[in-house]
């Protein structure tokens, strides 16, 4: 028997009419740490903040992920994994482990020199450390956006040049996906108005790191879920696989949610053009996943044959994104909205079709939905 996760199996053998049934528990055990960011270079002086997770067996991360010990080579680093860089040119190793488990990395230390695109000099070392390899991408941005609260405050500086590196995203290489979350972050964007149903607010000169953070964690990894309707109803972590076979109408089970117009038109689109659904998720990796929606102008128009159509009336339709967990709306451990009835700890589960239902209450808060 091969295993391919961490889960409770029952195994069955038959021969003819006897049978016999037993259990097999396959246990997490840490045999890996992911190191992040894979930083290259960086600026004498420069600060960062590295962050380590443990993975299991089957290179998935660990529910309960084990105290890290950090050390570095050059410069200095603290209990959390925040480095500080020498102050002189050198190659410095940052190195993670928990017990006999560890990852470590070289860092080449250089001369500081910030770039005529941005105004503090520790982001500018951090931003072009990491375009050292030719993008910034979504692991580069969280950590570039982080930075800027470091001292506890996001500064003038700080805030133009976040903003500035949004604005440039075609010169940085930086993904669609990624550009769009940051700019919600630094730009602003309606649903930032509340975090969690508290007041929250758009970020601004003399904002807080723990406002930053939060707007970072609401976008980047979905922390901000939709308020839920009916008594009884909790957020549970779902397992399974975004897909676990093609996508398509057979995956609809509404749920108590009276959103039928919505699972409706993705079964179609699923059993019609399997693809169009696949390419709505990117799985982050770790445990999240980004959803592709279209804003633009809403409306019915008349067609040449006398027909109606409903959608976009006029322009081009923009591509927005929200990030989803896999914690999902649940009533006695069975899924409550879509997926109605499955048990969220069932490996078979498909969850697709109610993240794209989580994501899509998400996506209403930006006034884009055009409902």
């Amino acid at each position: 028997v091969s295993y391919n996760r961490t889960a409770d199996y029952q195994l069955k053998v038959t021969s003819g009419k006897i049978s016999a049934a037993f259990s097999v528990s396959v246990v997490p055990t840490l045999t890996k740490i992911a190191l992040t960011p894979g930083m290259e270079s960086t600026q004498a002086g420069a600060r960062q903040h590295f962050s380590a997770r443990g993975l299991d067996q089957f290179q998935s991360p660990l529910l309960r992920q084990p105290t890290f010990v950090w050390s570095t080579t050059a410069g200095t680093i603290n209990a959390s994994g925040m480095w500080n860089a020498p102050t002189q040119p050198t190659t410095a190793k940052v190195q993670v482990a928990s017990g006999t488990v560890s990852a470590a990395l070289s860092v080449r230390v250089t001369t500081a020199n910030a770039s005529s695109d941005f105004q503090n000099p520790a982001l500018a070392g951090l931003i072009h450390s990491y375009y050292a390899d030719g993008s910034i991408t979504r692991p580069d941005m969280i950590q570039i956006l982080r930075s800027a609260g470091i001292d506890g405050r996001v500064d003038t500086t700080e805030l133009n040049d976040l903003r500035n590196l949004v604005n440039q995203a075609t010169k940085y290489k930086i993904p669609d996906d990624v550009r769009v979350l940051a700019s919600d972050v630094v730009n602003g964007n309606l649903a930032n108005a509340t975090y969690q149903g508290r007041p929250a607010g758009n970020l601004s000169v003399g904002a807080t790191a723990a406002q930053l953070n939060l707007l970072i964690d609401k976008w980047f990894y979905g922390t901000d879920r939709p308020t839920l309707t009916g008594a009884g109803l909790t957020y549970q972590v779902a397992s399974g696989n975004l897909f676990s076979q093609s996508p398509s109408h057979l995956d609809q089970k509404q749920g108590a949610l009276g959103d039928c117009y919505f699972i409706s038109t993705l079964g179609i689109i699923a059993s019609k053009s399997p693809d169009v659904i696949r390419n709505m998720f990117i799985d982050n990796r770790d445990g999240t996943f980004t959803v592709r929606f279209f804003s633009g102008v809403y409306g019915a128009f008349a067609n040449s044959d006398g027909g109606f159509s409903d959608g976009f009336r006029s322009g081009t339709a923009k591509a927005d994104y929200v990030t989803v967990d896999r914690w999902l709306p649940a009533q006695a451990g069975r899924f409550a909205y879509a997926n109605a009835g499955a048990m969220l700890n069932s490996s078979a589960n498909s969850l697709w079709l109610a993240l794209a239902e989580k994501a899509y209450a998400q996506w209403n808060a930006t006034g884009k939905s055009g409902r």
